[in-house]
C-alpha cells in the first residue's frame, strides 16, 4: 500500500546557555514538563545546558504544538530572545518533496509569536528555509494582535515596518 503523500514536522532550537544560567536552568526546568523532552531526553538536555547550549533537532510524524509553548517556557529563565523553527514538508515519494511551510517561534519572557517563513527554491527545486525571511505580507496583516516587543524588533529589522 502506498503511504504517500506525508508530512514529516521538523523542529529546531538553537539556544546558548551563559553564565550562571548554565546551572540554574536546569534546576529552574525540573518543575517544567516540555514536549521537547519527548525527543530530547531530560537529562540529555540538562547535560547540553550545563556545557552551555541547548539544541533540539527532532522529526515527527505529527505536528508538535506545544513546541511554541516550550519556548515560552524556556524564556521565562533566560534573558535572551528565543527563536525556534518548525518546518512542515510534504513527500509525495520516498524523496519527493512536492510542498514546504516554515515559521518561525520567536519567545520572549513567557510570550511567543509565531511567523510564516517565506520558502524559496533552489534552480535544481530544492526547498530553501531561511529563518530570516519572514512572510511580511502576514506580518502586516495581523500586525495588531503582535505584542510590543515584537513590533519594536520587527521594526529595527525590517524599515518597512516602521510606519506600522
Amino acid at each position: 500500500m502506498d503511504d504517500f503523500p506525508i508530512t514529516a514536522w521538523r523542529y529546531h532550537l538553537d539556544v546558548p546557555v551563559h553564565g550562571a544560567d548554565r546551572q540554574n536552568l536546569p534546576d529552574a526546568l525540573e518543575a517544567e514538563d516540555l514536549d521537547l523532552f519527548q525527543d530530547l531526553p531530560r537529562e540529555e538536555a540538562y547535560a547540553a545546558i550545563r556545557d552551555g547550549r541547548l539544541r533540539y533537532d527532532a522529526v515527527r510524524a505529527d505536528p508538535a504544538p506545544a513546541f511554541p509553548q516550550d519556548l515560552a517556557v524556556l524564556s521565562m529563565y533566560l534573558f535572551d530572545v528565543l527563536r525556534g523553527i518548525e518546518v512542515a514538508e510534504r513527500y509525495v515519494a520516498e524523496d519527493v518533496t512536492d510542498d514546504v511551510r516554515a515559521w518561525k517561534v520567536v519567545a520572549r519572557r513567557g510570550e511567543w509569536v509565531k511567523v510564516p517563513l517565506v520558502v524559496g527554491r533552489t534552480s535544481e527545486g530544492a526547498f530553501l528555509v531561511d529563518p530570516d525571511r519572514e512572510d511580511l505580507e502576514v506580518v502586516r496583516a495581523r500586525w495588531a494582535g503582535y505584542p510590543t516587543w515584537f513590533h519594536d524588533g520587527m521594526r529595527r529589522k525590517h524599515p518597512s515596518l516602521r510606519a506600522l
